[in-house]
């Protein structure tokens, strides 16, 4: 790969990454300073990463490079992190898109796993709230076992466009330090970010959008992820044509609400669409997902 060249106090701001300000702990005018993931000790921002030469030094444990601390910071495998850096934060936000050497789509999707489900992906959908065999059939769902690609998760196909170009596998372990896995980039047939989840299932004029499929599940039909809050145009472009009217729930962080309320304003830009965000009132839910079946209710009288 060449040299991997993003902006890196713009990431940090947009994904809610804590750095050192003036007047904090080991703040240096040409370094974007951190707390490090990778050592222990005294408090402070011993990672920085040079504007000027474009690495990663700690001073405790030395040097990293650029794709293990994006992995560590975005909770990503090290390509997808890197990748995702470069599509989102390149250094010049004028330059061409970032293409990787193996971004060539295929024709058709190979979904990893069976529709059979194993007993660990089925109490782990139960202890959700989630009927598994009713969610496996709404929306095909596979599940990996341990000898396969993406082992011991729930594969969630996205749809788009009339046919499966991508999925989403969330680990049932909870011992995977990445819970949500997208397919890589030469195994889709299209780029996942630039859909919309749950789109062929939305039949009415009106739309809830969150972040994950998790979510949408929790909403039913008419609730449409954007696969995380770094939303694309593409999404906004797809939500604003499909629907007359969405409502952006996203969870209650400061930085997801504040990228909410930019969809939001995207959204209704486009003729004839109104989006607003939502928050649920009084709710404890720390994301959607997580929400009472009586707050549920209420929602998807919006729907209808």
């Amino acid at each position: 790969m060449d040299r991997i060249e993003i902006d890196f106090e713009r990431l940090c701001a947009y994904e809610g990454i804590k750095v050192a300000k003036i007047g904090d702990r080991h703040y240096r005018a040409e370094w974007v300073s951190m707390e490090c993931p990778f050592c222990t000790g005294d408090d402070g921002n011993h990672l920085g990463y040079s504007k000027k030469s474009k690495v990663f030094t700690c001073w405790r444990c030395g040097r990293h490079t650029i794709g293990e601390v994006l992995a560590s910071l975005l909770n990503r495998p090290k390509k997808e992190a890197v990748r995702y850096a470069l599509e989102n934060y390149p250094a010049d936000p004028y330059a061409q898109p970032y293409q990787s050497k193996s971004s060539k789509r295929i024709d058709i999707l190979d979904i990893p796993g069976s529709k059979t489900i194993p007993d660990i992906h089925r109490n782990y959908l139960i202890n959700r709230r989630y009927d598994p065999d009713k969610l496996a059939d709404m929306y095909d769902l596979r599940f990996t076992q341990e000898h396969e690609s993406h082992p011991w998760r729930v594969i969630v196909p996205i749809w788009h466009d009339g046919k499966y170009v991508s999925y989403v596998g969330r680990d049932v372990t909870g011992k995977s330090s990445v819970r949500y896995l997208t397919c890589m980039p030469e195994k889709e047939v299209y780029d996942c970010k630039k859909c919309v989840w749950g789109l062929q299932r939305a039949i009415r004029r009106t739309a809830i959008v969150v972040e994950g499929v998790f979510d949408a599940w929790r909403i039913g039909d008419g609730g449409v992820a954007t696969l995380g809050t770094g939303w694309r145009l593409e999404q906004a472009e797809l939500i604003a044509r499909r629907f007359d009217r969405s409502y952006i729930l996203f969870d209650p962080e400061v930085i997801a609400q504040q990228r909410a309320k930019k969809l939001a304003e995207t959204c209704s830009m486009y003729p004839g669409h109104k989006s607003f965000v939502l928050t649920v009132k009084g709710s404890s839910a720390d994301d959607p997902d997580n929400m009472t079946e009586d707050e549920v209710k209420e929602i998807r009288k919006l729907i209808v």
